[in-house]
């Protein structure tokens, strides 16, 4: 595609050539002849300062936010990451509107809420955390929750598929990742703390989840109320539809907590927007999230609760259905939000009647700091075992017939990041290989 068919859409100034543009990036390491090569302002670095590396590597044409002395098209434009949105959109010739598109967004149940809306429609692909499924079957794919636009934009060209139902993450919205894309329905789920490493107060982070509900992404709206979050929200929309837990919807769902009350009714309500008919009938037939309350065992679950308010619900959850004492294993991810650990301790204190507290994913820090951060928010009735395998080991071993384990933090992920290596590393497989299913 010509350069000056990609700018269509945007306000840019070109300098040189009309070349032809065959792919496009924004890694200077990934390019391909023939690729347009997006000059990124990042958090970390300046992408401009890559930009004569990714000519060498063949890229055709360069956009960037000031001219630079390189002998290359050039696209000039006030902002790279916009623009690079919108073109990846023209480049792939608009495809998110030739699909029906899906946006959740939301700290708590976008991944659930997914599939669930996932397992009531046919012919549909879901975008998210736990990666990429089509009509059930998973691709490969260890990419970001929300995929980088020009990645989007193509998964949207590929997926041959009449629906895709896509996790909106908040950083996604704040980084225009899903700018150019045409949504069918959007929805709110709620909010609670969580990246405030990223953002600086809750309001910052609730403004970057309303982004989804601007005029940018007009679509069928759907907020849950069942926070002051929702409730702020919904003052903004003129049109949107208000879900709550209390609503009423005569299905007798087979997802256990409360918390997955109002997960369904949030997709129930997404589906009733679609128009889609028989709803209830699917509902019925849900089965687990691999890594949401997923029952491993009897009376043992894994589930990916990363903040406060997660596990609280997961663990008032499973206390609902216990006979017997409730058991929590759970750590806090290194570099990450650092306020909300002694809530994470309190919250896991305050409704289990024991816990043992161990690594999740440290990433750079040391491992006995981040629980040192947690042990600030507990007293008693709690152990610290810093190798999580063996903390889930304890778990399982000192568990009576009646009492449930939930190992909590990690869900479906399948490695361990610790210094910046990404090693092996299962919640689940852990639970089975003891228990020798």
């Amino acid at each position: 595609m010509l350069v000056s068919k990609l700018c269509e859409n945007i306000d840019a100034k070109i300098i040189g050539l009309d070349v032809n543009i065959t792919g496009l990036n924004n890694d200077n390491r990934k390019i391909n002849s023939g690729d347009a090569f997006f000059c990124i302002v990042g958090y970390v670095t300046d992408g401009h300062k890559f930009a004569k590396e990714a000519v060498d590597n063949g890229a055709s044409c360069i956009f960037v936010e000031h001219k630079l002395d390189i002998d290359i098209t050039q696209v000039v434009v006030k902002n790279t990451r916009r623009a690079m949105a919108y073109v990846s959109a023209t480049f792939y010739n608009q495809p998110s509107a030739k699909k029906k598109v899906i946006g959740i967004t939301g700290t708590n149940g976008k991944t659930t809420i997914a599939h669930i809306v996932g397992h009531v429609l046919d012919n549909v692909a879901i975008i998210g955390t736990n990666g990429i499924e089509v009509n059930g079957k998973s691709l490969e794919y260890s990419g970001r929750t929300t995929p980088e636009s020009f990645q989007l934009q193509k998964l949207y060209n590929d997926l041959d598929v009449e629906y895709i139902v896509m996790e909106v993450s908040a950083h996604a919205l704040s980084l225009d990742r899903v700018l150019g894309t045409k949504f069918e329905v959007t929805a709110f789920t709620n909010l609670s703390q969580d990246h405030l490493d990223y953002y600086k107060d809750m309001n910052e982070y609730f403004e970057a989840k309303a982004k989804l509900f601007s005029n940018e992404f007009p679509a069928k709206q759907i907020i849950c109320v069942d926070d002051e979050w929702g409730q702020k929200l919904i003052q903004r929309c003129n049109d949107a539809i208000p879900v709550s837990i209390n609503d009423k919807v005569n299905v007798d769902f087979p997802l256990k907590g409360k918390f997955n009350q109002q997960n369904m009714k949030i997709a129930y309500a997404i589906c009733k927007a679609l128009n889609i008919k028989n709803i209830e009938e699917k509902l019925i037939t849900m089965p687990n999230v691999e890594g949401r309350m997923q029952e491993v065992v009897r009376n043992v679950f894994v589930d990916y609760a990363h903040t406060p308010e997660a596990l609280e619900n997961a663990i008032t959850s499973i206390k609902e259905i216990a006979d017997g004492k409730v058991i929590t294993v759970f750590g806090c991810g290194g570099d990450r939000d650092k306020d909300k650990r002694a809530k994470m301790g309190r919250a896991a204190q305050e409704y289990s009647d024991y816990t043992i507290v161990t690594s999740d994913n440290p990433r750079s820090e040391n491992p006995q700091d981040i629980i040192k951060d947690i042990k600030v928010g507990m007293k008693n009735n709690y152990e610290v075992i810093v190798d999580r395998k063996e903390a889930i080991i304890k778990a399982l071993n000192i568990k009576n017939d009646n009492d449930v384990v939930i190992i909590a933090g990690k869900g479906h992920e399948k490695t361990q990041e610790v210094n910046g290596e990404f090693m092996h590393f299962d919640d689940v497989e852990v639970v089975k290989n003891e228990i020798k299913c």
